[in-house]
């Protein structure tokens, strides 16, 4: 199950569709450099071919992200939550800001903090101002949310 917000949805469904496009154009593509002489002597076949998988990969992952994700309405800004923007300071340390979300739903400009990870664990439904124990010798300052 992932999480995603309704825009991360969009762009993976907008993704898959590209990618559909692309599959059929590497099968062409493989189909041509099979019927191009001895398929043994012929390297366009193999790159064909690994670009096929390569993108037969990519459309499992994302069909099947799609298939079980859970979509949320959006950051509301109040608590940390799928979708916001985060401000932390880690152990008094410089302000970090972090996108929180699904890895497939990532932002450009921002690294991408997993609710499934330790720290993301930590964090989830948590306010500005709170100040949280990590369990490994340093603290977690939620100094301001965002919607995304």
């Amino acid at each position: 199950m992932s999480n995603l917000t309704q825009a991360g949805y969009e762009r993976l469904s907008a993704e898959l569709g590209e990618l559909e496009a692309r599959r059929i154009q590497a099968v062409m593509l493989v189909e041509e450099a099979q019927g191009a002489g001895d398929v043994a002597e012929n390297p366009d076949v193999g790159i064909a071919l690994a670009e096929l998988a390569r993108i037969d990969a990519r459309v499992k992952t994302v069909q099947r992200t799609l298939r079980g994700a859970v979509v949320s309405d959006g950051a509301g800004g109040d608590v940390v939550e799928i979708g916001c923007v985060v401000t932390l300071s880690i152990d008094g340390d410089d302000d970090e800001i972090f996108f929180f979300g699904s890895l497939e739903d990532r932002r450009e400009g921002f690294d991408t903090l997993t609710e499934g990870s330790d720290l993301g664990k930590i964090i989830k439904g948590k306010a500005v101002g709170d100040v949280c124990d990590s369990g490994r010798g340093y603290t977690i300052e939620i100094k301001e949310i965002s919607a995304d």
